[in-house]
């Protein structure tokens, strides 16, 4: 409901207007009736009426004068101005200031009415004209957003156009306006033991709340900042002038302060890393910046504990390989299945990595990425295409989230059993195959008196005595007490559901004597195929 607020010294006016039209059919309450100018200001002040209508001539302030005064406070509020003919100099004064109608005494319905009405739509179009311009701004955000997100993606695989790198075009399309002359990278991850806080959450949490964290810090810093993420690592440039770069230190203890806080009631255990790339002097050394922040960031896996970590000179961040000895063993032993072997040669691997005392976090991250790809390499020739595409981007993604190298190895392990365990499932189907497909030719054939061993045996391939121990291990019966059981069951259906003769049903189940038919029967379900009828008919 509009508050509409009356100011006329007149108290007749003020009735006739409280009268005059139903308030509640235009979405309005009168909320106050006033005789005095500055009861109206002063009521103004208390209540934020969204209408005034208010006479010209007041004892106290005149309505120019309540108008004058509340629009410099109170801009939204809208003023009708009541007027007699003699005061209409006053009136257009009164416009000036900001009144948005006014009536002459008397007053008609109708000139009311029609002026609240313009007032109700006038309203409409300003809601209507700042839900465009709020649609607007949200979308040069999501577009500022995206633009930021692809700068920081392309300062970290080395792919920036030079143009990006200049204050003009980070300013126009990132709205990022640069502070200073130094530049420094970070990458910040939070790794946390049994997925309490799921992968899901962590990016929501950095898009939603990470990112306007690091913004403030950065801003209370006299820094700025361009953030974008990777999966779930927010990827950052600050910018400041050089006096205020020496601050960085503080500010991401702070900024790691405030993501624990944040996030210590989804779990206490949490492992929160932030990588710092060196300082530079120009935004076109941005791109070293980013990648030796990332390179700082995969030292965790090595130390195996969390906080800043800072990029060194004696860090590699060039990609290690996998010698040729130990990929063609690990290879080999793939391809024949030997998944043992395959276990044992990681472990040596991983027992030489955790010796070396030269190798970056990277390094050892790359050398399991080498290794993945030569595990794909030897057991894809087990498995027909994609049988293994969901335990791959398993894997990958797992190595991508790993905290410590012992971590990025048991994913390796872990693959590789799961590869064995599929391969044992696939030889275990196959060895089954026949035996389902005897089933399915006894079911098509148990009717026929003639089926025996020999037939079933010969129609899947095996000779008899192999058949007849294999369908007993799966089964768990004999094959003659399972091709009985089946005559037997089509047996009791007939009987119970048709009023067909003993001798039919028989030779529908597969019997050519209706008398040995008759004590197979008994001997199966206690009862004489006739005493069965008289019982389960229907």
């Amino acid at each position: 409901m509009l508050k509409v607020l009356i100011a006329d010294d007149e108290k007749g006016i003020c009735r006739l207007l409280q009268y005059l039209i139903d308030w509640t059919a235009y979405g309005m309450e009168i909320i106050r009736v006033v005789h005095t100018g500055m009861d109206a200001l002063s009521s103004i002040r208390e209540l934020h009426p969204d209408i005034v209508i208010t006479d010209v001539c007041m004892p106290g302030y005149s309505g120019i004068d309540i108008i004058r005064e509340s629009k410099a406070k109170y801009p939204d509020i809208h003023f009708i101005m009541i007027s007699g003919y003699r005061e209409f100099e006053y009136a257009r004064d009164a416009l000036k200031y900001g009144a948005d109608d006014y009536l002459l005494k008397p007053i008609k319905k109708e000139e009311l009415t029609a002026a609240l009405c313009r007032i109700i739509n006038e309203r409409i179009e300003t809601q209507q004209n700042n839900s465009r311009r709020e649609e607007l701004l949200l979308y040069v955000q999501d577009t500022a957003r995206s633009f930021r997100e692809t700068f920081v993606l392309s300062l970290l695989e080395g792919t920036i156009s030079p143009k990006w790198l200049t204050s003009s075009y980070c300013r126009e399309k990132l709205h990022w306006n640069f502070s200073g002359d130094c530049f420094l990278c970070i990458a910040v991850k939070v790794d946390v033991p049994n997925e309490r806080i799921s992968y899901e959450e962590r990016i929501d949490f950095f898009s939603k709340k990470g990112i306007l964290i690091l913004e403030q810090q950065a801003a209370e810093h006299k820094m700025t900042c361009c953030c974008g993420l990777k999966g779930d690592i927010l990827l950052a440039v600050l910018n400041a002038e050089e006096k205020n770069i020496s601050e960085t230190k503080e500010l991401l203890h702070r900024f790691l302060f405030q993501i624990r806080e944040h996030m210590k009631q989804q779990s206490l255990h949490l492992h929160i890393t932030i990588g710092k790339g060196e300082t530079v002097n120009a935004a076109a050394r941005l791109i070293s910046s980013m990648q030796h922040a990332v390179c700082a960031l995969w030292e965790r896996i090595m130390r195996n504990s969390d906080g800043v970590a800072e990029y060194q000179d004696s860090m590699d961040c060039s990609r290690t390989t996998l010698n040729f000895t130990d990929k063609k063993r690990l290879l080999k032993a793939l391809e024949i299945a030997d998944f043992p072997e395959s276990i044992r040669i990681l472990n040596e691997i991983e027992s030489t990595v955790k010796n070396d005392r030269n190798l970056s976090g990277y390094g050892c991250y790359s050398l399991c990425r080498e290794i993945a790809s030569t595990i794909f390499l030897g057991i894809d020739l087990q498995f027909s295409k994609d049988a293994l595409a969901e335990e791959k981007e398993k894997l990958a993604f797992s190595l991508e989230n790993s905290a410590a190298k012992e971590e990025l190895f048991d994913s390796l392990k872990q693959y590789i059993q799961s590869a064995s365990d599929k391969l044992e499932l696939q030889k275990e189907s196959v060895s089954r195959k026949p035996i389902r497909e005897a089933r399915n030719y006894i079911a098509l054939h148990f009717r026929n008196p003639e089926l025996d061993l020999e037939e079933v045996s010969r129609a899947v391939g095996f000779n008899p005595s192999y058949f007849s121990r294999t369908f007993k291990e799966e089964t768990g019966k004999k094959f003659i007490e399972y091709l009985t059981d089946l005559r037997m069951q089509e047996s009791q259906k007939l009987l119970s559901e048709t009023d067909l003769p003993i001798s039919r049903i028989a030779e529908m189940a597969g019997y050519r004597d209706d008398k040995y038919f008759s004590r197979a029967f008994k001997k199966y379900s206690g009862l004489k195929p006739k005493e069965y009828r008289k019982l389960y008919f229907m």
